[in-house]
């Protein structure tokens, strides 16, 4: 009984100690981050983050993959992906990882989408909200 709290402390003592980018997966961590930021905020908080991201990505996907996402296809993440934004804030994500400049005119179609999709979203959310007249309708 010792031996498993000891352990089970252990365990508990390297989650507080370790950085989250290595308790969690990756990709959650940066949807779950860039979902609802600004289109062009950082995608990671630390080069480790970008490492570990860039690491899971390598391990998940083949060069072929990994070289479409270089150009900005973002439809290769879809199959780990719950919808356009979240596939497009991995490309970005992935590009950013590899230290891709701010400026390149990939990253920032890329940006230019998340906008589109972000605002997408929230129109989506909010017209099920309103009462009365919408547009389009």
């Amino acid at each position: 009984m010792d031996l498993i709290r000891q352990r089970l402390q252990a365990v508990l003592a390297w989650e507080r100690a370790a950085p989250v980018a290595e308790r969690e997966d990756p990709f959650a961590l940066v949807v779950e981050r860039l979902r609802e930021e600004a289109a062009d905020a950082p995608s990671f908080a630390t080069a480790r983050e970008a490492r570990t991201f860039r690491e899971e990505m390598e391990r998940r996907f083949d060069g072929g993959t990994l070289a479409r996402l270089g150009q900005g296809h973002e439809a290769t993440l879809l199959q780990v992906a719950e919808d356009r934004l979240d596939a497009l804030c991995l490309a970005r994500a992935w590009l950013d990882s590899g230290g891709e400049p701010a400026r390149s005119e990939v990253r920032m179609s890329l940006v230019y989408a998340i906008t589109g999709a972000q605002i997408d979203r929230k129109r989506e959310r909010l017209g099920h909200e309103e009462e009365g007249h919408s547009w389009g309708l």
